[in-house]
């Protein structure tokens, strides 16, 4: 029977394990980021891969690795936390990470999620909406790139489509429609596939789903997890904050089941 993955922080997959403890399907794969310090959590009906993730190449290839995880992420985004120098050329920099992480004897899985955001850095918002589009579109083709240069690579690629949820808002503008969601999952899936085909191993591919300020209730995530399920392999569920209230976790939960059937269904 199949199970669905999932990307959890470490500290939200604690907080919710400590009020539904069963809440996996047998069979479960879960990457627990551990951060540099962290130890994996035992999970039931879970097996937990455990990742140190890291916002910046520079402060991976200069830092000491947490020997406790297995595999490393790299989240290149349009924020302070990746240097200038990597957002302006992410497809040399996943290359680069994942050639590095495989070298370093840790690359097992090596996690990319590229945001769809760095298309707006590399414009730096002076340009066209359709150029910054085009950039957008460029970022799944990076994704399949990396198999190309690494067809050995053990890859785990999530696509950052957690502002394409309905209900959510940025910039004066919200989502109205799952379709947003489901096409967006689907055009990068299409434009990676021809790379992602040259890996030995069938990379896996995860969605963003998140809980945050504007996507507040748990139909929108079951919505998008009914959509998508047949496209992936699962879901990271990104939960901002330090602290979850039961509601929040309950939500959690809600999902997490939603999910555990549909994948069920999936055999």
């Amino acid at each position: 029977m199949a199970a669905p993955r999932w990307i959890f922080i470490q500290n939200v997959l604690q907080a919710f394990l400590a009020d539904y403890p069963d809440a996996f399907a047998p069979g479960t794969i879960i990457y627990e980021n551990i951060g540099q310090t962290g130890t994996p959590d035992t999970v039931t009906n879970a097996t937990v891969i455990p990742y140190e993730g890291n916002d910046s190449f520079a402060l991976f290839s200069n830092g000491t690795l947490n020997a406790a995880a297995t595999g490393h992420m790299y989240d290149n985004e349009n924020w302070s936390s990746s240097p200038p120098n990597e957002q302006n050329s992410p497809r040399s920099y996943m290359v680069v990470f994942a050639q590095q992480a495989i070298a370093r004897g840790c690359g097992s899985p090596v996690i990319l999620v590229p945001a769809n955001d760095l298309g707006t850095f590399l414009y730096h918002g002076g340009n066209s909406a359709n150029d910054i589009a085009y950039v957008q579109a460029q970022i799944p083709q990076m994704v399949g790139e990396v198999c190309v240069q690494i067809p050995s690579i053990d890859l785990v690629w999530n696509i950052q489509a957690q502002s394409k949820l309905p209900g959510y808002t940025q910039n004066g503008s919200t989502i109205t429609s799952i379709e947003v969601f489901t096409n967006y999952i689907l055009t990068c899936i299409s434009a990676a596939r021809a790379g992602l085909a040259k890996a030995t191993t069938a990379p896996v591919i995860l969605a963003g789903i998140t809980l945050n300020s504007t996507v507040t209730t748990a139909p929108p995530l079951i919505e998008a997890v009914d959509a998508s399920y047949r496209y992936v392999q699962g879901y990271w569920f990104n939960v901002p904050g330090s602290s979850w209230t039961s509601a929040q976790l309950a939500i959690v939960n809600q999902v997490v089941q939603e999910a555990n059937y549909k994948y069920a269904l999936k055999g």
